[in-house]
């Protein structure tokens, strides 16, 4: 045997599993660029979703309309707002709805079924029910807990005004 065409058939082999190896990192670099956009373009199907929840709250919403806004699919988005967010798309519109009630509450003296209208709930008495479910207390008491912490704050600190 001759050993130099030992060693060119050993060369030709480590340059073969080199172009292999470069050719899977490649490949991996590539995969990695798909995911990540793919996260990127999730990320904002989903704001798109979110900023559409936070302007129409107040409305009645059904799946199928935010799913037109945001250019997809009901399946899909449903999808999404579970494996991004570990929420429900009507979880989330509920927790935007409650925020913005909890804040009506400490905010205004409005009647609870007027805030309720407001804030997406035609039926105040479904209101007050899933209020209480969320935060342990009715809208009621919760607005008295808030007066009374803010007045408790303000007496706290009138030794700073004197």
């Amino acid at each position: 045997r001759d050993p130099s065409a030992d060693a060119q058939r050993a060369l030709m082999h480590l340059k073969v599993v080199r172009q292999m190896l470069h050719d899977c990192v490649e490949q991996t670099m590539s995969y990695s660029d798909m995911v990540a956009e793919a996260q990127i373009q999730s990320g904002k199907l989903i704001a798109r979703a979110l900023d559409y929840m936070n302007e129409m709250y107040a409305n009645p919403i059904d799946l199928a309309e935010i799913a037109r806004h945001c250019a997809c699919s009901k399946s899909h988005l449903q999808h999404l707002f579970q494996q991004v967010r570990g929420r429900t798309i009507w979880e989330t519109l509920s927790d935007i709805r409650m925020a913005k009630a909890r804040l009506l509450l400490q905010e205004t003296d409005l009647p609870i079924y007027t805030l309720a209208a407001m804030v997406g709930f035609n039926d105040a008495n479904y209101f007050s029910s899933a209020f209480s479910r969320t935060h342990r207390v009715s809208p009621r008491q919760f607005r008295k807990q808030r007066k009374q912490d803010s007045a408790n704050l303000k007496g706290d600190f009138t030794w700073l005004i004197r």
